[in-house]
């Protein structure tokens, strides 16, 4: 299997298939392992990347996927909203919103950098875009609203996550600062399986 132009990997039985992920995937590009793809006709593509084996356990590539888990479980996490997804924002679009008395605002971070011992971080790869949602919820916070980043878990080898100062040193100071600000953090776990995923129960970070 080897990945080029961002979004083509071609895998070892001769078939080039879509890779829906822009970040670094550090970790999930390991020759000669097992993958999962969904197969597509019509395409430029045989199918689209979901699932990779790595040494550290099961992961998913789609970056997608994270937002398509939330839509589908939010309602019963925080049944009090009524929820709708890409909602504008600014110059921006924020994943989630809920409404009620008070907004709720949600960004969700899919996560699958697994840095061993269960630890995992976000992002893999240097972010102007995450640290300006980090800003734009911030914005939301000082007016009196609920804003929360939402990391989704999508690597059987993470339990937690943190920031990646590692990678992205400025991310972390932004997020500190929005926490400071009263921006909520949480992880939601998953169990994932080459037939679907489990969705585990949110918990908050900070």
């Amino acid at each position: 299997m080897q990945r080029y132009k961002r979004f083509l990997a071609d895998i070892d039985n001769g078939l080039t298939i879509h890779c829906p992920n822009t970040g670094a995937m550090a970790g999930m590009r390991e020759p000669g392992s097992l993958i999962g793809y969904q197969p597509t006709s019509g395409g430029k593509t045989a199918g689209r990347w979901v699932l990779i084996e790595t040494s550290q356990g099961l992961a998913c590539v789609d970056s997608a996927a994270a937002n398509q888990w939330v839509r589908q479980s939010i309602a019963q996490w925080q049944p009090e909203y009524q929820w709708q997804a890409e909602v504008k924002l600014g110059d921006r679009r924020i994943d989630f919103r809920g409404q009620a008395a008070t907004p709720f605002w949600i960004e969700v971070k899919g996560v699958t950098w697994a840095l061993g011992d269960g630890q995992g971080a976000f992002p893999d790869a240097k972010s102007v875009r995450a640290r300006e949602h980090l800003n734009v919820l911030s914005e939301r916070v000082k007016a009196g609203e609920r804003a929360a980043i939402l990391y989704v878990i999508m690597h059987n080898g993470i339990d937690r996550v943190r920031a990646a100062t590692e990678i992205d040193p400025e991310y972390a100071q932004v997020l500190d600062r929005a926490i400071q600000q009263g921006i909520e953090v949480w992880q939601w776990p998953t169990e994932l399986s080459w037939s679907g995923v489990e969705m585990g129960a949110p918990e908050r970070l900070a």
